[in-house]
């Protein structure tokens, strides 16, 4: 955990845990798209592989096979390059993602506008930290951790890959129960 000095905090706002995500992590969309991808692509690729009858010319396929790489399998790996360079601030008030690659972007939503966390474990103790549910909606808005649904304006937020997910999930219960009761009153 890293609780350096970052940009994203407003004024007075307290850190309380950063993290990222740990490993290489594909959603069930994501592993359906590389599948469809590879498909696709084979069946193009025959192409390539039958002899030439005087039909299509050779950039067709070439064609095909970039438009099919580009929509498959390049969306996979954009969406994991913002995964890679992506952190994770919790605060007194908020949570925060930020990524870098490939441009630097930041997310954000106040805690007390957030549903209770909840964990979908992974077998190595890391897991994906989601709030109110993991739902169909989520995972296909969510493809890179935090976006807003376009059909409610609520932010749709998934921590990915996270290590001690369990222990995270709680620091973030807690911090919602404190921002729920209102700043601190100094004595």
């Amino acid at each position: 955990m890293d609780l350096g000095n970052y940009d994203s905090l407003l004024p007075g706002e307290r850190l309380l845990w950063s993290g990222r995500p740990q490993r290489f992590s594909l959603r069930r969309g994501e592993r359906t798209m590389v599948a469809s991808g590879a498909f696709c692509m084979t069946i193009v690729s025959t192409a390539f592989l039958t002899p030439d009858t005087g039909g299509l010319p050779i950039g067709m396929p070439i064609m095909f096979l970039g438009i099919g790489f580009a929509l498959t399998w390049g969306r996979v790996i954009v969406s994991q390059l913002v995964l890679r360079s992506t952190t994770y601030l919790l605060t007194d008030r908020r949570l925060v993602a930020v990524s870098t690659r490939p441009k630097h972007r930041e997310v954000s939503e106040y805690l007390t506008r957030l549903p209770p966390p909840v964990v979908k474990p992974a077998a190595d103790g890391s897991g994906s930290i989601g709030f109110g549910a993991f739902d169909l909606m989520s995972g296909m808005v969510t493809m890179s951790g935090m976006r807003r649904n376009p059909f409610t304006d609520r932010m749709l937020i998934e921590l990915r890959a996270i290590p001690d997910a369990a222990l995270v999930r709680d620091q973030i219960a807690n911090a919602q129960a404190n921002a729920a009761q209102g700043p601190e009153q100094a004595p």
